[in-house]
């Protein structure tokens, strides 16, 4: 809300610094802006109104089209106006510099026509096409709020599909999937394939794969889980190898016991890990490599 509210300001101090400079404003550049800077930036995460032409380019080529009321011609165009002279705006500012400005106008001037002739559609395969030799990936997972108490460190084939990862995950933290999850990354959110899509930038998992994401290091996910509780996983990408294992999960590393279901979250966790004598039974020191190891070869590395 406070981002919102600050966003507002600038639009609005916008259309002033228009009328001053005796600028015609034929079209509504103020819900062209709120779209971009209070929807589409804080789609997944919060995006800074100054880090926004960086920004533009998957707006206006994927976004604008997906997301829009009435994603036509007539509003592709008054979208670039309304961001160019906003971002012209901010650079008198001093909020951003002037190169930053030229690349974005430049990108959107070499790129407009392919995007208006595309409409937001992309190729599935033009992702994966750029890495076509098996990967797999050193990760790191932990428990937001208690980093350096609970981790855990695996090596993932990238013929995984991100439902799978996320299920083993969550079972190495000592939860039981007996709630919904999501995962998020980039612009998009993907959620379970039982959950509702209640947003356009919410994608089902089904059949992708963490080589669907084209993972590089040290990029980050998160994986939410329980949305009562809301256990929330940081996941970071700390290396990229060339090659498969033979299974399709390994994990390398870890500590702590992880969550306690249905305790009440994270600060409630707390109390568990430092009350030994907890009614919940819950013991912090209850981390068993090799047992999660078994759970994983019978669940998911099991030869096809």
């Amino acid at each position: 809300m406070k981002n919102d509210r600050k966003n507002y300001k600038y639009i609005l101090q916008f259309e002033m610094w228009l009328q001053k400079n005796s600028e015609t404003q034929n079209n509504d550049y103020f819900s062209v802006l709120n779209l971009f800077l209070n929807n589409y930036l804080t789609a997944n995460g919060i995006v800074k109104m100054e880090n926004g032409p960086s920004e533009v380019p998957y707006y206006l080529e994927v976004w604008f089209w997906k997301n829009t009321y009435q994603p036509n011609e007539s509003n592709f165009k008054n979208s670039i106006e309304a961001l160019k002279k906003f971002y012209e705006y901010i650079c008198t500012l001093g909020k951003i510099d002037e190169k930053t400005y030229t690349n974005m106008c430049d990108t959107i001037d070499k790129n407009m026509s392919l995007w208006l002739k595309k409409k937001g559609k992309i190729k599935q395969l033009v992702i994966a096409k750029t890495t076509l030799k098996p990967q797999k990936y050193k990760i790191t997972a932990y428990l937001n709020e208690h980093k350096k108490a609970i981790y855990r460190v695996y090596m993932v084939n990238d013929n995984m599909t991100i439902n799978n990862f996320c299920e083993a995950v969550i079972l190495s933290m000592n939860g039981d999937i007996s709630h919904l999850y999501e995962m998020s990354y980039k612009y998009g959110i993907y959620i379970c394939d039982y959950m509702n899509e209640e947003m356009p930038y919410k994608h089902k998992m089904g059949n992708i794969t963490l080589k669907d994401l084209s993972l590089k290091s040290p990029q980050r996910l998160e994986i939410k889980y329980d949305f009562g509780d809301e256990w929330l996983f940081k996941i970071q990408i700390n290396k990229v190898f060339d090659g498969h294992d033979s299974k399709q999960i390994t994990l390398l590393d870890g500590q702590g016991c992880g969550i306690e279901e249905d305790c009440g979250g994270p600060l409630n966790l707390y109390n568990l890990i430092i009350d030994k004598d907890n009614e919940w039974k819950y013991d912090y020191n209850n981390f068993n490599l090799n047992e999660i190891n078994e759970m994983f070869d019978k669940k998911y590395n099991t030869s096809s």
